[in-house]
């Protein structure tokens, strides 16, 4: 009986060490598991921010799109020419010279086109853009409506225009004038006079064009509004090259001004 008491014994004791032994093995593999798989979510985390981070740069950076003819970058009071797929900084100016233009990514959704005999300055802080053309005029062209966040503002010295998902022409001339064409969408626009501090409000649609004029010899009305429809023969040679070199814009301006495509081109 002692000897068969031992027997059982004995062999409670191997089963005992198995299980044990088994309970080890399946403890280490879960260990396995959990380690390669939080390897693996890390992984996975990693490359999703790397191209996160990747596209919030690109789509943040100002870069020259295309350069024709004699284009001048002013960077913090240097001076130089330049080619395309370069960046631009906050505070960068760009100068066009005759027969040249200069088109500017301001990110994934913002392209403006600077004319012939023109000069803007770029100022850009994280989702606020601001564009001051102090001479000559350009187009613009925002693909995707901004977010509540986002700003994105044309300045001349009598003008500021918010655009928010439209294209346009905005243009300063030497008497201080401002004109701005909507091609597609409504624009808010903030006149001011610099010497009286007197502004004024509108909006303005698709192919409709706002003038802003001066008056110095006096003391109220010192700025007038001049609203006008505009028709296929009086859109600006820059404006019909934007459109004709951008067929889905095109389509979209057509769309929306009820222009004749036939009489733009």
């Amino acid at each position: 009986a002692q000897a068969y008491n031992g027997k059982l014994l004995d062999h409670d004791h191997e089963e005992i060490k198995e299980t044990e032994k088994e309970e080890r093995t399946t403890q280490a593999k879960l260990s396995i598991g959990i380690i390669v798989g939080l390897i693996v979510v890390l992984t996975i985390a990693a490359v999703f921010m790397s191209v996160k981070l990747k596209n919030q740069i690109t789509a943040t950076v100002m870069r020259i799109l295309r350069v024709e003819g004699s284009v001048e970058l002013e960077d913090h009071g240097s001076k130089k020419s330049i080619l395309s797929n370069i960046r631009l900084s906050d505070g960068n100016a760009l100068n066009t010279g005759d027969d040249s233009f200069v088109s500017v990514a301001l990110d994934e959704m913002k392209i403006v086109t600077l004319n012939e005999n023109s000069r803007a300055e770029f100022y850009k802080s994280g989702k606020q853009l601001r564009l001051k053309l102090t001479s000559g005029s350009l187009f613009f062209e925002v693909v995707q409506k901004l977010e509540d966040d986002e700003t994105f503002e044309i300045q001349t010295s009598t003008m500021l225009v918010g655009v928010r998902g439209t294209s346009g022409y905005v243009s300063a001339d030497n008497d201080e004038n401002s004109t701005v064409l909507i091609t597609d969408g409504i624009v808010h626009v903030i006149g001011q006079n610099p010497d009286t501090s007197e502004t004024k409000e509108a909006d303005v649609a698709s192919a409709r064009k706002l003038t802003t004029y001066l008056f110095h010899d006096r003391e109220t009305d010192t700025e007038i509004f001049s609203l006008e429809e505009v028709k296929e023969e009086e859109i600006p040679e820059l404006v019909l090259k934007c459109l004709g070199e951008n067929p889905n814009l095109l389509d979209k301006v057509i769309e929306d001004t009820g222009w004749d495509e036939e009489r733009l081109n």
